[in-house]
C-alpha cells in the first residue's frame, strides 16, 4: 500500500489508516517505496524532503552591468525563487539587447543557489542628432524634444 499516505510519525507509524500524509515537506513530493516512502523537494526549493527551504538568488552588483549601461531598479538584496528582477535604460538611452526583467530559477544540481535567466539589458547612447536632426525639427520619429541646434550649427 501507498507509505505516503498511511505512514507518518503524526500518526506514530500505527498503519491506522488515518489517511494523513508522510512528514514530507509541504514544498515536497513523496514518493512510495517498497515498504517506506521517500520525500524530495519540489523544484525551487532544497533540502532533505522533510526540511525544504526556497532557493534565493542574489541581487547582482553594480559592476555586473558595468558597460551595458542599463540601470537595475530598486529590488531587494535576496531574491526568492521564480520572481523578477527589472532593468531600465536611462534618459539618453535606448535598449539595444538582452532582456528587461530576468527571473530568479534553480537548478536541481545546484542546491540552494539560484541563477537569473537571461541577459540583463543593454542599453546603447541615442545619438540625439541623428534621431533628431535640425532639418526635421521635431518631425522625427523619436518621442522627445528635437535637437536644439540652429539650422547652420553642427550637432555634436
Amino acid at each position: 500500500f501507498d507509505e505516503c499516505l498511511y505512514f507518518s510519525s503524526r500518526d506514530s507509524g500505527s498503519g491506522s489508516g488515518s489517511g494523513s500524509l508522510a512528514d514530507c515537506d509541504r514544498n515536497a513530493i513523496c514518493n512510495n517505496t517498497d515498504g517506506s516512502y521517500r520525500c524530495t523537494c519540489r523544484h525551487g526549493f532544497y533540502g532533505d524532503g522533510f526540511v525544504c527551504s526556497e532557493v534565493e538568488c542574489q541581487r547582482p552588483e553594480p559592476s555586473h552591468n558595468a558597460g551595458l549601461n542599463s540601470i537595475l531598479e530598486d529590488s531587494p538584496q535576496v531574491v526568492s525563487f521564480n520572481n523578477t528582477i527589472s532593468y531600465i535604460c536611462p534618459d539618453g538611452f535606448e535598449p539595444t539587447a538582452g532582456s528587461s526583467t530576468r527571473r530568479c530559477t534553480a537548478d536541481a544540481d545546484m542546491g540552494d543557489v539560484g541563477f537569473f535567466t537571461g541577459d540583463p539589458l543593454t542599453c546603447t547612447d541615442i545619438d540625439e542628432c541623428l534621431y533628431f536632426s535640425s532639418g526635421d525639427r521635431g518631425s522625427g520619429s523619436g518621442s522627445g524634444s528635437p535637437a536644439e541646434c540652429d539650422r547652420n550649427a553642427i550637432c555634436n
